[in-house]
């Protein structure tokens, strides 16, 4: 299994930039292409104010939004000498109900998709709309970036948060490639009363046989029930000095997939 084609949504931000950065490393590391995506997010024209007043404003926010998006795909390519010929940066013009849709259709023919987190002082809520298309429209798997300003180092502890449903399987399967690449593996399960199967095995003593065909090693640690699980499974992801996640839940069904920094 190997990915072989990665698509990341950044921008001219040192964020946008360091995400970038951060993809090649991945691009590189897995000998695959990168594809950087710059949308050109174009406002919505409004009359509040007078209709010359409204235009007026409306072309200038259109220009600086090309010029931001023109600035960042001649600085992305100048920043990874290191993919030269296995780069490939588009800036498309969008508009923001559009953003979770162009997402969506990007990733449908990619390997794995790579947005940025969303934070609570972005009033664009652009990066809300790029998670949800990468998410419930691609199809495939979605890496989320913390909104980091430097370069960090991640995927070498990777906690697995393992239920019993589909959802999750195929977050696993999908996930193979960082998980080879990891230095440790665990498998996290809330203990709500695990169930074993026809042959008396638990999917927790199979699943690590399983990742072992792959090169895979990997411990199982359960986790008791209280309260959120939500919560249980990032103090397991602190207490375990974890830096990746690998989720899937029936909330995500149409894609099933989520990796996010721990």
């Amino acid at each position: 299994m190997a990915w072989k084609d990665v698509l990341i949504f950044a921008d001219g931000s040192e964020n946008g930039l360091v995400r970038a950065g951060m993809a090649a490393d991945l691009a590189v590391a897995l000998d695959a292409d990168l594809e950087v995506c710059v949308p050109v997010c174009l406002p919505a024209l409004s009359a509040s104010g007078g209709v010359d007043f409204a235009v007026e404003v409306y072309d200038e926010l259109e220009r600086d939004a090309r010029d931001d998006a023109t600035r960042a795909a001649v600085e992305i390519p100048s920043r990874l000498p290191e993919l030269a010929g296995r780069l490939a940066v588009g800036a498309p013009e969008t508009r923001p109900p559009d953003l979770a849709k162009l997402a969506g259709f990007l990733g449908q023919s990619c390997d794995l998709t790579i947005v940025g987190l969303a934070i609570r002082e972005d009033a664009t809520r652009a990066d809300d709309a790029l998670v949800e298309g990468a998410l419930f429209r691609s199809g495939g798997p979605c890496l989320m970036f913390p909104q980091w300003n430097e370069p960090r180092s991640w995927g070498k502890r990777v906690l697995i948060a393992w239920k019993d449903v589909c959802e999750a399987a195929r977050a696993v399967h999908d996930a193979v490639p960082l998980l080879q690449r990891a230095e440790a593996v665990g498998v996290a399960t809330i203990q709500h009363g695990l169930r074993a199967d026809r042959a008396g095995e638990r999917p927790l003593e199979r699943l690590p046989r399983h990742l072992g065909r792959f090169g895979v090693r990997s411990e199982s640690r359960i986790v008791p029930a209280d309260g959120s699980d939500g919560v249980a499974l990032l103090d397991q992801a602190e207490r375990w000095s974890a830096d990746l996640l690998v989720m899937g839940d029936t909330a995500i069904r149409s894609s099933g997939s989520a990796f996010r920094m721990a």
